[in-house]
This record gives C-alpha cells, sequence and structure tokens, in this order.
C-alpha cells in the first residue's frame, strides 16, 4: 500500500471515528438536569402531561447571577406564541444544586442570588394544588 492509500484510509478512519462518537449522547449537564426538574416539576402542579396537547412548549435560558453556588436560576418561557406572556408555568425558577428541588421566585432580582424569603417551593409530585 502506498504512503498516499494508507494516508487516505487513516484519514477515512479518523473521519468515522469522530462521526460515530458524535453520535453518542453527552452527559446531561447541571443546568440540563435544574431545566429538567423545573419542567417536571411545573408540568405536575399544574397537572400536565407530556403528551397533553395543552402542555406549552416551554424552553429553559439560563440566568447567571453574582453568586449561585447554591441555586441554578432558570426562566421559563414557552415557544407558544398563541399563549399570553404569564402563561402558565412560566418565569423565574431557582434549582437547588444540592438535590435539585425546584422554587419559585417572586421578586426576581436579575444581578443578585436568590433570597430565601422570596422563593416558594414547588412540590414535585402530582397531587400538587393548582
Amino acid at each position: 500500500m502506498s504512503d498516499r492509500h494508507t494516508a487516505l484510509a487513516l484519514a477515512l478512519t479518523m473521519v468515522a471515528t469522530r462521526a460515530l462518537s458524535a453520535d453518542e449522547p453527552a452527559a446531561p449537564t447541571a443546568e440540563d438536569r435544574a431545566c429538567s426538574a423545573v419542567q417536571t416539576a411545573v408540568a405536575a402542579q399544574f397537572r400536565l402531561q407530556a403528551d397533553d396537547p395543552l402542555h406549552p412548549r416551554w424552553y429553559c435560558e439560563l440566568r447567571p447571577l453574582r453568586d449561585t453556588s447554591d441555586y441554578i436560576v432558570i426562566v421559563l418561557r414557552t415557544t407558544d406564541t398563541t399563549m399570553h406572556v404569564g402563561a402558565a408555568g412560566t418565569g423565574w425558577y431557582a434549582v437547588k444544586r444540592a438535590d435539585y428541588s425546584v422554587y419559585e421566585m417572586i421578586h426576581p432580582a436579575v444581578y443578585q442570588s436568590p433570597d430565601a424569603r422570596d422563593l416558594v417551593p414547588v412540590p414535585r409530585n402530582s397531587n400538587a394544588a393548582p
């Protein structure tokens, strides 16, 4: 085999290896788990199921604050343009890093860390009051 063929075979092997490894799912980050925790808790609070046509199409925005050592702050938004700004469940949430418990932020301050006095726990179970 010539050097040219060897180089081509090596290049194809590297491309194939990268393509295969790109298909492997990445491990969820702390932010991914926090977003999922918020969506699950809010869906349970409003008694929504993932396959429910009334279930809003939510997405998370991360909000970096000065001190986020205890919480990951997430703003839950909806992509549904027919829903008004205060759509069910949209708003500011703090997710405790230690156990991924979810808290609604009553008076969110964009550049301050969450204040425990302004955090309302969001129950994780489906028996939560709407």
